[in-house]
């Protein structure tokens, strides 16, 4: 359903009403979860056929209405999350060194579109995944490490005419919960793209990239940054 901001946009130096259609669309949807032993795992598969999808985009440098009915969409892809204790009391007993993986596949795309065919909706990378090699020990201490790995950017513009930059981010997490009288009282270390990547974390989409000049698009990532602190359940 659009809002307000959606109906009511700027369009050359005035604001006016743009009648924008309610989209619709019929989902199908399955899926497993699961766990065993030493392994975990929880997929979806869905496929959305949608039609009057809201979408945002500029058109021109002249035109600031961002909101716009496609005619039909076809949204579909993968979830998967996946986790393995593959090594077992490698110090003392009771610590284990875990695997794990999340996967979002997603193929987004106009379907006969009379302007775009069948090209991809922009702003969405095809595949993102996070590894995480993680030890722990009574479920107090937990270090981890994480790779995220966008191995395709996604399009700038609903013409298809250019990507993202495809990016790898590096990262250590690491966290002890206390005993005796601090119980509660958890210490983490957060740090973050340890590598200093410089990386496209977003983008503002457009109708077409070679008619849009003078149009701020990227949204540049963060850089290597380490967050520390103390919280306190109770």
């Amino acid at each position: 359903m659009p809002d307000f901001s959606d109906l009511n946009q700027t369009i050359g130096t005035t604001n006016r009403f743009v009648p924008l259609a309610q989209q619709r669309g019929w989902t199908v949807e399955a899926g497993s979860r699961g766990q065993t032993d030493r392994y975990s795992w929880d997929v979806t598969v869905y496929r959305s056929l949608v039609r009057d999808q809201l979408l945002q985009y500029t058109v021109s440098p002249d035109v600031p209405a961002s909101t716009f009915n496609a005619n039909r969409t076809v949204l579909q892809g993968v979830e998967l999350g996946a986790s393995a204790d593959v090594w077992h009391d490698i110090v003392g007993k009771g610590d284990k060194f875990t695997v794990s993986q999340l996967w979002n596949f997603s193929d987004f795309r106009f379907d006969n579109d009379p302007v775009y065919g069948n090209n991809r909706i922009a702003g969405v990378p095809r595949h993102v995944l996070r590894t995480t090699l993680a030890y722990s020990r009574h479920q107090r201490l937990r270090v981890a490490g994480t790779i995220d790995w966008v191995p395709t950017g996604a399009y700038v513009d609903y013409a298809n005419t250019q990507k993202v930059p495809a990016y790898v981010l590096f990262g250590v997490q690491a966290s002890y919960e206390l005993e005796g009288r601090a119980r509660g009282v958890t210490l983490f270390l957060d740090a973050r793209n340890l590598s200093n990547r410089r990386y496209i974390s977003d983008v503002s989409t457009v109708a077409d990239l070679r008619t849009a000049t003078n149009t701020a698009l990227y949204y540049p990532g963060n850089g290597r940054a380490v967050y520390a602190g103390v919280k306190y359940k109770f």
